[in-house]
């Protein structure tokens, strides 16, 4: 515990802002103003350019493979103070060790005497420093809105003009992983190409494939393909959702919706922005028919979660669960808001700071004129209209969390029906979630959603003989 805390106060040593430490634009792992979507938006340009030629590479074990030697030798090269590399040197070989437990008893501690320490807080940091030198280079001769590699951990993608120039810097990157003591993994490296296209490393041809899954979205001849990531995306949410649905049949309410949330919706979340950005000013068939399967698995956990059964707009309102178009309207703005506030040397900024050419993608036009990003921009600007009125000068600005919560509440009180609207503030905690879904028993959950959909003792008779009404 005190080691965590203790990298946890150093890594900010290590911080690329230090002249020692700076990093190519081309390094999207691990860095503030960097992200995987950003990575992914400028490969996704890319082929619409003339460096239509993509080669993934994928180094092999590549954080266990590094040496504590070649970790000090990058430190010493960049000119890195000696007390930061007598501390890393320390924390590299010092005290790192496993203890193997076979039949109940534990044998001797094992010293590592390689690799990055996994969950380690400065091994994301060190990799950085040590792959830089690799990105410099493949990038020596490109502009910051032309990069050739861009890489993101060891994960690389190369975007080239011709084969030619793919295969020169395929050779610098072998004799650079030579040098280093590392090696690539052909097996797992791809080249995507409109035309045949052969690149090898290590003597040993690159597999040519129709799609090649970067950072987690498939990629192919035209960019990040969306719809086999939804469709993806979609089946393992599927069978997610069948196992929560068995697992959790004695669940109350608010327990299942926070385990849908936390297991279940979020695998579809981490690409979602981009497929609403797609769909904002294009029609795609394949992608709305996708979308239509999302909404399908929505509808089912809004009924599992609330027990509403056919009235999938009040059960929207008693778990504020938005339908996926919505929500992934909303993650489209954060994305763009994300993308406008990076870095400015990250190269997403040079291609969205510029005139857009008639070539450019439908994703980076989308980008540049967001509707859900122009309406936060709006509400902002009212927000601050508002706080100088009453003045309140000093209020803090909208924050696209506010901004969530305060389009899901209006969302609630006008679209979610009649019943829906007459679920009081009081009625709902924190997130905005029915008090109702708390309850644990089954029987009286049954009943309370029964009262919310207005059929709680419907065409039933008192005792008395008069038909109750509410």
């Amino acid at each position: 515990m005190f080691r965590r805390i203790f990298e946890s106060i150093f890594v900010r040593r290590l911080d690329p802002s230090r002249q020692w430490a700076r990093l190519h634009a081309g390094q999207a792992g691990f860095r503030r103003g960097w992200s995987c979507q950003s990575a992914l938006v400028v490969n996704h340009e890319a082929a619409h350019t003339r460096r239509n030629i993509a080669v993934f590479l994928d180094l092999a074990n590549a954080f266990p493979s590094i040496m504590p030697s070649l970790v000090a030798k990058v430190l010493a090269d960049r000119g890195a103070p000696l007390s930061e590399q007598r501390l890393v040197w320390a924390l590299l070989t010092s005290g790192a060790s496993a203890v193997l437990v076979v039949n109940g008893r534990q044998c001797e501690p094992l010293p590592f005497l390689c690799g990055l320490t996994q969950g380690s807080a400065i091994s994301p940091a060190l990799f950085n420093l040590i792959i830089d030198d690799l990105v410099r280079k493949l990038n020596a001769q490109a502009q910051l809105k032309s990069l050739r590699a861009v890489f993101f951990a060891d994960d690389g993608a190369l975007t080239v003009e011709s084969a030619e120039e793919g295969q020169r810097l395929l050779n610098i990157a072998e004799e650079w992983a030579t040098e280093m003591g590392l090696r690539f993994n052909v097996g797992k490296c791809g080249v995507v190409a409109r035309r045949p296209t052969r690149l090898s490393i290590y003597g040993q041809t690159i597999p040519q494939v129709p799609s090649y899954k970067y950072l987690g979205v498939p990629r192919d001849v035209g960019g990040l393909d969306m719809v086999a990531y939804l469709d993806r995306v979609n089946t393992s949410m599927r069978a997610v959702f069948r196992l929560l649905c068995a697992v959790g049949v004695r669940w109350s309410g608010a327990v299942r919706l926070r385990t849908y949330k936390a297991v279940c919706r979020s695998i579809g979340e981490y690409g979602a922005s981009l497929v609403a950005l797609l769909l904002q000013d294009s029609t795609i068939p394949l992608l709305s028919v996708a979308l239509a399967a999302s909404d399908s698995l929505h509808t089912d956990a809004v009924r599992w979660i609330t027990s509403t059964g056919s009235h999938t707009a009040l059960g929207e309102s008693m778990s504020g669960l938005l339908p996926p178009a919505l929500r992934f309207r909303l993650l489209s703005a954060a994305l763009v808001h994300h993308l406008q506030q990076s870095n400015v040397h990250n190269p997403v900024r040079s291609l969205l700071s510029r005139t857009l050419p008639t070539s450019s993608s439908v994703l980076l036009r989308s980008i540049s004129s967001c509707h859900a990003y122009n309406e936060y921009l709006g509400a902002a600007r009212l927000h601050a209209r508002e706080a100088r009125g009453r003045g309140s000068a000093r209020k803090a600005p909208l924050t696209m969390r506010g901004w969530f919560g305060m389009w899901r509440r209006n969302w609630v009180a006008t679209a979610t029906g009649v019943l829906g609207a007459r679920i009081s503030p009081a009625q709902r905690d924190g997130g905005g979630v029915d008090g109702s879904l708390a309850i644990v028993d089954g029987a009286e959950r049954r009943a309370a959603a029964a009262w919310r959909c207005g059929a709680w003792l419907l065409d039933r008779d008192c005792i008395c003989g008069e038909a109750f009404n509410r």
